[in-house]
């Protein structure tokens, strides 16, 4: 038995296509290149677009990390990068920059820690990096 469909699931169908439609353009990629990385066909693709069809959970994943989008509590949405370039990591610097590090999120739900240890006995260096996220409640 299928479940009825309410006016929330239509918004969310089309917020989310708009969202992807901001996504294809951005990545300067054709729709059926899209469709690739996305691994879906063209047709469920064009779905998608026209708000016909939510996508599912491994292709929204696929969406945020071939086009650069994000989903957390505002939807779907690009992920909007600094105008810097991230500079090389230089093996005899004391600092790393983490790109994968979202600048956007902080506050209660987010805790990041990051932590330097001696590991073995060849004075090998290791770099701990522990993040937990709130995600409900």
């Amino acid at each position: 038995m299928k479940k009825p469909r309410t006016e929330r699931d239509e918004e969310i169908r089309g917020k989310i296509a708009q969202a992807l439609e901001k996504g294809l353009k951005k990545s300067g990629k054709s729709r059926e290149e899209v469709a690739e990385l996305l691994q879906i066909e063209l047709g469920t693709l064009y779905k998608y677009l026209a708000a016909s069809m939510i996508p599912g959970g491994h292709v929204l994943w696929r969406a945020c990390k071939e086009l650069g989008m994000v989903l957390d509590d505002k939807g779907l949405r690009l992920i909007r990068r600094t105008a810097h370039k991230p500079s090389p990591l230089v093996a005899s610097s004391d600092q790393y920059e983490l790109p994968f590090v979202n600048e956007s999120v902080a506050g209660d739900k987010v805790h990041l820690s990051i932590g330097k240890s001696k590991k073995d006995s060849r004075s090998v260096e290791y770099v701990h990096v522990s993040l937990r996220i709130k995600v409900a409640g």
